[in-house]
């Protein structure tokens, strides 16, 4: 195989996500010549000397400038001197689309990084279809398929047997030193807040994959009976406003971070992006985790890195294979599953309900477990002390080594 003389990671952004933050981690291995960030959004630190940005403002979406993007990308690739010795590892839907395109005209090797479970798109045969389609044409172009769940792995395996020797599984790495040097820095606006009620946290963009109007619809339940309960929502999305009014159809005491004037009086916090998520996460009693679908889900791991218990849905993918033992991911998550670190709960159908119907079976499957845990306190210490062995795992100093052998192999 030829020698790979420069190495590039090409991502649509650098905002506050999970992919994101992970690029910001690969970025500090000295393999890695140069990130090309599409859009001018950086909320992570990474090397200055490293970035490029290929436009001077953010896209508003449509597709004329979604082509722009596309011609300038490829331009400044071809200009930076990416040719058939040169490794591009794309991250993120545009990144990916873009990446193609270049392995065509540079002959570039090629790496498609994949963070979510691509099989879970789809909500009708139609769109099904075609995003298999375009999975086999996009995988068949990569050299390389890096996806950060072996569960997603085996289900790329499973639909496209032929591609198997290009997968390559590298979960997610996690700088455990800076994050509890992160999570002891107090966030001295909530601290009151956090230390006289007992706090349900989840983190994740505010969309239709991450299923949080369940939590909502719990939380209804939880507050008749414990006042002192508070569930407190970071992150930002499409789903937002819906998500607030939904929260104030049932009468939950809702606080939004670009509305109102901050006190403790509210049972609901919509509290938007958060650069230091870690001192939530450490002092949170329970990370509540509805997600649909998932690639390999930083806000579970970095709870657990936290030692803070959590609640989650079985989804695709990753939570069963961060919850549970290698031996027992056969298992079909019926009803709640105990484990080390908290519940594993059955999936959620995906089915947005944006209004005050009837809790479903499986949302008051989680307001009893969550009541469960908020009475005993003696079971929430014990899932606490048990999250320490997750760390191991998920260490960036392990996965570092993975990704340097990867570059290493061209």
């Amino acid at each position: 195989m030829d020698e790979i003389k420069k190495t590039f990671i090409l991502v649509n952004s650098l905002g506050g996500g999970g992919a994101e933050r992970q690029i910001s981690y690969i970025s500090q291995l000295q393999e890695i010549d140069k990130i090309l960030c599409i859009e001018p959004w950086v909320e992570y630190e990474l090397p200055e000397e490293k970035l490029i940005f290929v436009t001077k403002k953010i896209s508003k979406g449509n597709k004329f400038s979604k082509i722009i993007q596309v011609v300038k990308t490829l331009a400044i690739l071809k200009k930076i001197g990416i040719n058939k010795k040169s490794h591009l590892i794309c991250f993120l839907q545009l990144s990916t689309l873009i990446g193609v395109l270049a392995k065509m005209v540079f002959k570039c090797k090629l790496t498609l990084s994949i963070r979510i479970n691509p099989f879970m798109h789809g909500q009708n045969e139609n769109a099904k279809s075609l995003s298999l389609f375009m999975l086999h044409f996009l995988f068949k172009k990569a050299d390389y398929i890096v996806p950060n769940s072996y569960d997603t792995s085996l289900d790329i395996e499973k639909k496209f047997p032929q591609y198997k020797s290009k997968i390559k599984t590298i979960v997610n790495g996690y700088d455990i030193a800076t994050i509890e040097r992160n999570s002891s820095e107090v966030e001295a606006n909530f601290e009151t807040l956090f230390k006289n009620n007992f706090c349900l946290l989840n983190i994740g963009r505010t969309d239709t994959q991450k299923g949080q109007w369940h939590l909502l619809r719990m939380m209804q339940k939880i507050i008749d009976e414990f006042p002192h309960v508070k569930l407190i929502i970071l992150g930002q999305g499409i789903l937002l406003n819906e998500l607030v009014t939904l929260s104030e159809k049932l009468k939950l005491k809702t606080y939004l971070f670009e509305r109102d004037n901050y006190n403790e009086n509210y049972q609901v916090y919509f509290l938007g992006f958060q650069k230091n998520p870690y001192w939530f996460y450490k002092n949170a009693k329970i990370f509540l985790f509805p997600s649909i679908y998932e690639g390999l889900p930083n806000a579970l791991i970095e709870s657990l890195i936290c030692n803070t218990p959590v609640i989650s849905a079985d989804c695709k993918s990753g939570p069963k294979e961060i919850m549970l033992s290698e031996k027992e991911l056969e298992n079909n998550i019926l009803l709640p599953m105990q484990t080390n670190y908290g519940y594993l709960m059955p999936p959620f159908s995906g089915a947005p309900i944006l209004d005050t119907s009837p809790t479903t079976w499986i949302e008051i499957l989680w307001y009893e477990k969550t009541k469960e845990l908020i009475l005993d306190a003696n079971k929430l210490n014990i899932f606490s002390k048990n999250c320490i062995s997750i760390r191991e795992k998920y260490d960036f100093q392990y996965v570092q080594t993975q990704w340097k052998n990867f570059i290493a192999q061209g």
